[in-house]
């Protein structure tokens, strides 16, 4: 599997288990942003989101399904944007399809 766009978040427990989850399925990730150093907010999180066209965003133990569409901008960006303005961690794009936080179940279908 090749990982277009990673962002991982040093310390984080979610971004922890998605690296241990993908540590389990071969794959390439092209370019890795650590979310620290590189903090993505909101304006340059949707212009990153228009350059897909699915997101999947874990919510707990649910997975929110969208189409990053204009007039959903503000829905979408309250969800996947943390308490500090900035895209929550972890963050995948693999091909057209953004993957958002972290639930043990997308990253079991992304394992296939």
């Amino acid at each position: 599997m090749i990982i277009d766009w990673a962002y991982f978040r040093k310390g984080c427990i979610s971004c922890q288990k998605a690296q241990l989850a993908l540590e389990k399925i071969p794959h390439t990730i092209m370019t890795e942003v650590n979310a620290r150093k590189e903090r993505v907010m909101d304006e340059q999180t949707w212009e990153l989101l228009t350059t897909s066209e699915k997101l999947l965003i874990a919510s707990g133990s649910k997975i929110r399904e969208y189409s990053p569409e204009p007039d959903q901008k503000e829905g979408i960006l309250k969800i996947v944007l943390g308490r500090s303005g900035t895209l929550r961690a972890p963050t995948l794009k693999i091909g057209k399809t953004f993957y958002i936080g972290y639930n043990k179940e997308m990253y079991d279908k992304l394992a296939g």
